[in-house]
């Protein structure tokens, strides 16, 4: 084996697909109608747009990292409630699995973030065929993975931005206050607001109705996945207590 060559293509490669992630974000941004023939082509995807489950793991694998990014800086207090404890928990496993090179870890990270969009998928899809034109599980889970990745490397693209002023002194950071709330949040929101319309646009697309039966059936979904993953974190709360009971200080 050649290992200029191996070198050199794993390079270009990797090099080659992070462009694609970019290009699919901005895409789902920017002209979400140019990501249905990946739609339609189901998981294969098309030249230039990652898959979308793959786009969707890679960018919470960012949006991870920029936490432990932050979170190395900003270590929240174990004593204040099991949220702030399971969340110190969290960032400990995160810096052993960076300092391990266990990256196979980092995969494993995605799978809780991905399983609230096949609920959302699943609640879309039920829903669509009370409402409208039914849409397919496949291609609302497809959906619902491009508008979560877009988001969520959205937000990460904000952490990096913020991440050199938690470095700063206490009385040094986000310093003006005002400026930085305007341009960061200003800029949160029109991306939000920008991912929800391409999400709608793209349901609208293969809902087939008015547009009043797109934002009914994103609505219900939302709200039916929020009483699915409610009615699952009331019920598995006693376990986080117990498994981040030993992160408490003494």
């Amino acid at each position: 084996m050649d290992i200029t060559t191996f070198v050199n293509d794993v390079i270009v490669g990797t090099a080659v697909f992070l462009r694609d992630v970019l290009n699919t974000a901005s895409t789902m941004l920017l002209s979400p109608r140019d990501i249905l023939p990946a739609l339609d082509a189901g998981a294969a995807g098309t030249a230039g747009i990652v898959p979308p489950v793959t786009f969707f793991v890679v960018s919470v694998i960012a949006l991870v990292l920029m936490m432990l990014a932050t979170g190395s800086l900003v270590t929240p207090s174990t004593k204040s409630n099991w949220l702030l404890s399971y969340l110190n928990w969290l960032l400990s496993y995160l810096k052993e699995t960076v300092r391990t090179l266990a990256w196979k870890r980092l995969f494993l990270f995605a799978i809780p973030f991905l399983a609230v969009f096949t609920v959302l998928a699943a609640s879309i899809s039920m829903i669509s065929g009370w409402v409208a034109k039914p849409v397919g599980y496949e291609i609302a889970l497809a959906i619902s993975c491009y508008f979560g990745g877009t988001s969520y490397l959205c937000f990460s693209a904000a952490i990096l931005l913020a991440v050199p002023q938690w470095a700063n002194a206490a009385d040094r950071r986000f310093r003006p206050r005002w400026l930085w709330a305007a341009v960061l949040g200003g800029a949160m929101t029109v991306a939000f607001l920008r991912c929800m319309y391409s999400f709608l646009l793209l349901l609208h697309h293969f809902l087939d109705g008015a547009i009043y039966q797109t934002i009914l059936v994103y609505g219900l979904g939302f709200v039916l996945m929020n009483l699915v993953l409610g009615f699952v974190t009331l019920w598995g709360l006693p376990f986080i207590d117990r498994s981040t009971a030993n992160t408490a200080d003494d």
